[in-house]
Formats: structure tokens, sequence, C-alpha cells
């Protein structure tokens, strides 16, 4: 009885009562969503951005951006930009801007092409020399106007 008259009191006297289990953040329980294919063409997905009608822009580490439509069940690739594609490089990240509803601004982060090579890092420098050193005959190569470890090996 002293109990209950005490909690009882606590929200008349302003002090806070603690939330009950069940009231915890919805969104932090699985159960509560549920898996949807948006689609199977996807090349090979990275990231994604709801917009506000429910349509769906997701990026493709080649460059690719696609919008599926939920409720036609529609996917179609809308752009493609050209990117440098090697090991985790590429196009990454969607995000709408804050104003998207007024001003329809899109941001991807990517790795843009440029004069990068094909493929994976170079394996050897383009200016390289190599020097012999001692009666072992020991090859050392380094890189023209380079210096240190990163810049020479055996």
């Amino acid at each position: 009885m002293i109990t209950a008259a005490a909690v009882t009191a606590l929200p008349v006297l302003g002090l806070a009562v603690p939330a009950a289990a069940h009231d915890e953040d919805a969104t932090l329980h699985w159960e509560n969503y549920e898996k949807i294919t948006l689609t199977k063409n996807v090349g090979e997905p990275i990231d994604l951005a709801v917009l506000p009608d429910n349509r769906v822009l997701h990026t493709a580490r080649s460059g690719e951006v696609r919008l599926t439509d939920p409720k036609t069940g529609v996917t179609k690739v809308v752009n493609t930009i050209p990117v440098y594609q090697n090991s985790e490089m590429g196009l990454q990240t969607v995000t709408l801007d804050p104003g998207f509803a007024e001003n329809h601004w899109v941001y991807l982060y990517y790795s843009p092409k440029l004069n990068t090579p094909a493929g994976s890092a170079p394996t050897r420098c383009p200016r390289a020399r190599t020097t012999r050193t001692g009666s072992s005959g020991r090859a050392t190569t380094s890189c023209r106007g380079s210096s240190g470890p990163a810049s020479r090996w055996t």
C-alpha cells in the first residue's frame, strides 16, 4: 500500500517514472521490419535512398544509378557515372539533400575515373632505376625522385 502510494505520488511531485519495458523504441527490434525484394537487377549494390514518394534510388559499384518504383515493380538505370572501379572503389553512397522536396538534389560519393590506370596498383615504378651493390650483386630498385621504404624494393 505504501509502495503504491509512493509510485502514484511521483508524477504529482514532478518526478519521472521509468518507462515500462514495452515502451522501448520499436525501431530497435528486427521483428518490426518486413524484408521486401525491390529488384534482382542491381549489379553490385552498395547504397540506397528512399524518395518521398517511396521510389528507391540505389547505386552499384560499376557507376549505375537505378530507380525502383515499388508500385509498378519496375527498375531502370537512370544514370551511369564514369567511375574508377577497383577493389573498394567505384560508385558508393547516394543521399538526398535535406531540402530534396524543393530542390531535387541528390548527392553521390564515387571514385572519379581521371587518368587512373586500369587494374590493381602498379607493381613497378614507371621511371625505375636498378643498382647492384657489393660482391653479392644484390639488386635494389628505386623510383626517381622518391625516397623511403615505400618507393624501394629489393
